[in-house]
């Protein structure tokens, strides 16, 4: 009686293993200037949302000031006087 083949996913390991030259998968780390790029693209992405929250803040505060300036004629004067302080003289 013959013994039984080897079949299985052990016998591709036994294959592999005696191979000329096993390769092992390489992993290579990031270069520094690749890791410097990365995080000024994430520093930028930050500043352009953090310029985009106080875009929206500033908008919606002056949409409140504005509704106010048109209920209240006290505001209205304030907020035309200041604009007036702002304008460029020319």
């Amino acid at each position: 009686m013959r013994p039984l083949a080897c079949r299985g996913p052990h016998r591709a390991w036994q294959r592999w293993r005696d191979s000329a030259a096993p390769q092992w998968p390489t992993f290579s780390a990031p270069l520094t200037d690749q890791q410097i790029a990365t995080t000024q693209a994430k520093l930028n992405r930050l500043k352009q949302r953090q310029k985009a929250s106080e875009t929206r803040r500033k908008i919606i505060v002056g949409a409140i000031v504005t509704t106010e300036a048109l209920k209240d004629p006290k505001i209205a004067r304030w907020m035309g006087d200041l604009v007036g302080e702002f304008q460029d003289p020319r």
